[in-house]
Parts: structure tokens; sequence; C-alpha cells
């Protein structure tokens, strides 16, 4: 499929600088998010910003290989495998990894139209793909809501996984591959293989999936470690119930979170409410 015009909104720097999108724009985004289930805002984040951020994650994580992540993730850490050489890691939000990345003024704006303005942070998460991580299985954030009656694909959006890479991904570092227009589909009916669209993710994008989009991270064929930092909204109402309810969403020390301002703090209550809730799971299922 080639329709990059469709899914690709280049976010120029008087809009970033702005903290909104420009009503055509706004428009070719919207309109991707509706027929596709994705959409890529191109330089959403100012380089300078992205740098940070991953010079923050080399050195929360950048010292461990493969068989250290492994270790971690065999014991009660932030770090969990979700395949061969691939880690999800509840970052510490210190440093870069602060409102400037979750509470984006352009991406706000952008999501508040889709999901409501009281639309909740639900974590913040990075994937580590390590050289020879496999292709992931083709897969939704979510299960079709409804299933019963088949209405899943029509609901309007109630989640989104918005992505933003850390460094610069082509096809041999692995970006994540997508089926457009997915989300339209019930649970039952999958796309065919060779609908997998696959594009380069560059540093500063903002990828915003659809909960309901099929895709797959692809293998690691580089010699590159490959970090993208994941961020989920949602309507206020939508709780992820199956995706690791056991281990807490967000890595926010608590003063940190008393110390933002009130405006921002409802934003964050939905995942500090999970945080609560992954203890209580633990304490009771060990």
């Amino acid at each position: 499929m080639n329709a990059g015009a469709k899914y690709i909104v280049e976010v120029t720097p008087e809009e970033r600088a702005a903290g909104q999108l420009a009503q055509d724009s706004a428009k070719r985004a919207y309109s991707a998010m509706n027929t596709l289930g994705f959409v890529i805002l191109r330089g959403c984040f100012a380089p300078d910003l992205v740098t940070e951020m991953h010079a923050e994650y080399l050195a929360q994580y950048g010292h461990l290989d493969v068989a250290g992540m492994e270790e971690l993730s065999r014991n009660p850490s932030p770090v969990i495998e979700v395949g061969k050489g691939r880690f999800e890691i509840v970052m510490k939000l210190v440093g870069a990894f602060d409102m400037r990345a979750y509470a984006n003024g352009l991406l706000l704006r952008f999501l508040i139209p889709l999901m409501g303005q009281d639309l909740r942070l639900s974590g913040v998460s990075a994937v580590a793909a390590y050289p020879g991580a496999d292709r992931q299985r083709m897969h939704r954030d979510a299960a079709q809501l409804f299933p019963d009656y088949q209405v899943g694909p029509n609901l309007p959006t109630y989640a989104v996984n918005v992505s933003v890479p850390l460094i610069d991904v082509d096809a041999a570092i692995g970006p994540t591959g997508i089926w457009p227009a997915s989300h339209r589909l019930n649970d039952d009916k999958l796309p065919p293989e060779q609908d997998l669209l696959t594009v380069p993710f560059l540093k500063g994008d903002a990828i915003l999936i659809d909960y309901r989009t099929l895709h797959a991270g692809l293998p690691n064929r580089s010699q590159t470690v490959r970090p993208i930092l994941y961020m989920v909204y949602a309507r206020n109402w939508f709780f992820d119930d199956g995706n690791h309810p056991q281990r807490s969403p967000l890595n926010m020390p608590l003063e940190t979170f008393r110390a933002l301002p009130d405006t921002l703090k409802p934003l964050l209550m939905r995942a500090y409410s999970q945080i609560v809730r992954a203890k209580e799971l633990n304490a009771t299922q060990g």
C-alpha cells in the first residue's frame, strides 16, 4: 500500500512552537486515524528533546545487554520480556521523560477531540528491541469491545498508543508494521499478511495507533538497540485490563506527581489508580 500522503502529516516548526496543528494538517490527521487507524505526526517532538530522551534511556538501561535485561525481567522489576530480544520497560519519569513528553501540548490538543477533554494517560513505557529480536505476531493492543454484538469496529476511538522513536528506525532496525484499516475488522477476520505496511520512523515522529489496529514490531536485523517510547491515552471510562494488569503502568515518584501543576494532575490520575490496583493484585495473587 502506498498512501504516504494519507498517513504521514508533516508537523512544521511553527506548528510545534504553537503547540497545535494547522487546520488542514489536523483534518488530514483525523482522516487518517478514522480510515486507516493510525497516523504519523512527523516532527511532533523537537529533535533536541528526543536526543535528551535517548540520553536518559541510555542512562537508565543503556549499560545492559540482552543477558542483563533477561536477568532483570526474571525478577520483580520494571522490565518484562515480550519476545526474543524484546523488552518492555516502565521507564522512570525523570530527566527528559517529563511533562514535555507525556503532556506534549500539540499531541494533547490533537487527542482531545478524538477522546474527550477528560482523556487519561494509561501508562508510559519503552520497548527496546535488541539486535536479533524476532518479529512480533500480528496483534491489537486490546480486543474489540462488545464482540457478541460485533459493534467494536464501528465505535469511535477510545484508546491510542503513541510511539515516539528515540532514534531513526529504518527497515533493518525494525519499525512497527501496521495493517491499515484493520481497526474496522472484527477479531475473527484478519487482513492478509501482504497488506502489512512498513515505513521508516524518524526521531521526533509521533506514531498514533488506534488500540484496535493490528500491528507487529518488526525484527531487528541491525547491530543497533531500538528504543521506542510508548504512551497510552484513553477515554476516561476505558481501562486496559488485559496487558500486564499486575504491573504498575507508571514509574513516577510521588513527590514528582505532587509537584505537577494542578491542571495536569487529572491526566495522570488513571495511571496512579492502576498502580494501586497492581499492588493489590500482586498481594492477592502472589
